[in-house]
């Protein structure tokens, strides 16, 4: 039975992004968590028109490799600046109830915003994306209530104003989903 969350690294990206990712899924999921190198690179969604990196070409990569036997979710975690078409950038994105989302730490930098580089606010908005993407994928749609980590944020003063942690509702819905893979 799948019981693990699996963390990709979609190069470029750092170790130590890594594995706090696994800390988080932990944290926020209960799961198991594993890292595994899938040999994806953020270059094969290049975009030269706009620098950036096309995200739905990133999920489609990861949603194309054999899924390993006792996976629950697999997460790619990248550096790149990543963006959809209607969208200038985003943090990540997902399918509800997809078997793979993908986290950009790019915009997540202090620097992007003329502010010192700060490694907690970092980290901080790093745990709430994961949590963020990886509830779509367990089926949670975007919550409006306003400390709900599944409130949508399309700036990153969004992220930084909500809380990591689910709302009642939203905690009792991905209780359900997660029910049979902490059985196991």
């Amino acid at each position: 039975m799948p019981s693990k969350i699996y963390v990709v690294p979609v190069w470029p990206v750092k170790h130590e992004y890594l594995k706090f990712v696994q800390r988080a899924i932990h944290r926020a999921f209960g799961l198991e968590s594993v890292i595994k190198n899938r040999g994806i690179h953020a270059d094969e969604a290049h975009d030269a028109f706009r620098d950036q990196y096309l995200a739905s070409s990133i999920l489609i990569k990861l949603n194309s490799l054999p899924p390993p036997k006792d996976a629950v979710k697999i997460i790619g975690i990248t550096n790149a600046d990543i963006f959809e078409p209607v969208f200038e950038y985003l943090f990540g994105e997902a399918q509800l109830d997809g078997l793979c989302v993908i986290v950009s730490a790019f915009r997540l930098h202090n620097r992007l915003y003329g502010l010192p580089e700060d490694k907690d606010f970092l980290f901080d908005r790093l745990y709430k994306e994961v949590v963020h993407e990886l509830g779509h994928a367990f089926s949670l749609i975007h919550c409006f209530a306003p400390m709900c980590v599944m409130n949508p944020s399309t700036y990153i003063e969004q992220i930084d104003s909500k809380s990591r942690e689910f709302c009642t509702s939203c905690q009792r819905e991905l209780d359900l989903a997660l029910a049979q893979y902490r059985q196991s």
